[in-house]
């Protein structure tokens, strides 16, 4: 590896040796890279000033925390594509990128979700902290096993019954109602919907693969539909709505081990932890304590 306190003194045949740039917080302006790095298979050039992605032909290139406003072509070899915390308005020249399999394109400003049909690798979106208010144009990504959505201006679950492989979904923070658009999903583990405005888990029971739920920071007032969860095993309930701790009787079916309550009035019940032992005698953790330490 080529780092910013290992570059003097080379030869031209360590040049043509090295398989991965890392330059970090360098000051770097532009990315030029000589042809003498013949078997160069990774760039990574974090938190600098470039402002024009330059064509290098590698697997893998990371440009998080820069200046670019624009995609401008890239390498067909890519399978690792950080373009994170940059000006990207729109999502551009991707068609080629057909061994992609994980893209990071999170705080930009992207308003729609457009330019991946090609990419039937792919297996990581993360599209967090952007403009986006729709969920479209994911139809050809087969592959998708993970798919961050945090931190938008989203309003409905939509356009995601063709992930069949999709195992982690994430949308935290956005504008959501209600919970729906989840058939289909038959492989999910792991949905974050914190910080939205959800009055119901109404539509979680499509989900009954699910092993983690973020429904924090919501208006949700019963656990019900959390019934048909039996492989749950971590609930973040934690900043909602719930008034009584009886509500966890619905609970007693799943192996759940975490559990966050904080921020309910029911977690103000008198014997609070007493009561949720005997409805969830497997629980672990409670409110981010080892319930081994909260007994002692």
């Amino acid at each position: 590896m080529l780092k910013e306190n290992t570059i003097e003194d080379l030869t031209e045949e360590c040049l043509s040796e090295i398989e991965d740039i890392s330059l970090h917080h360098a000051g770097v302006v532009l990315m030029d890279v000589p042809a003498r790095f013949a078997n160069l298979k990774k760039i990574c050039l974090r938190q600098n000033r470039i402002r024009e992605i330059q064509y290098v032909d590698v697997e893998e290139l990371d440009l998080y925390d820069n200046l670019i406003k624009k995609i401008d072509p890239l390498s067909q070899r890519l399978v690792f594509l950080d373009l994170s915390f940059n000006k990207i308005k729109s999502i551009d020249n991707l068609s080629a990128l057909a061994n992609l399999e994980r893209l990071y394109l999170s705080n930009n400003r992207i308003p729609h979700i457009t330019g991946l049909d090609t990419l039937g690798k792919l297996k990581v979106l993360e599209l967090g902290k952007n403009r986006i208010k729709e969920i479209a144009g994911l139809d050809s990504l087969v592959s998708l096993e993970e798919l961050w959505l945090g931190g938008n201006y989203i309003e409905k679950i939509e356009g995601v019954s063709c992930l069949a492989r999709l195992r982690i979904f994430s949308l935290q923070e956005n504008k959501l109602k209600r919970i729906e658009g989840l058939t289909g999903l038959e492989q999910l583990q792991e949905i974050y919907l914190g910080q939205n405005e959800i009055d119901s888990l109404e539509g979680i029971e499509e989900t009954n693969t699910l092993n983690t739920l973020d429904i924090s920071g919501n208006r949700i007032s019963s656990l019900e539909e959390l019934a048909q969860l039996e492989n749950l095993e971590e609930l973040w309930a934690n900043d909602n709505k719930i008034e009584t701790i009886d509500e966890l009787s619905f609970l007693e079916c799943t192996p759940l081990k975490t559990l966050y309550l904080s921020g309910n009035n029911a977690a103000n019940h008198p014997n609070y932890r007493g009561k949720v032992w005997s409805y969830l005698s497997a629980v672990e953790f409670l409110d981010g304590n080892p319930v081994r330490i909260l007994r002692e």
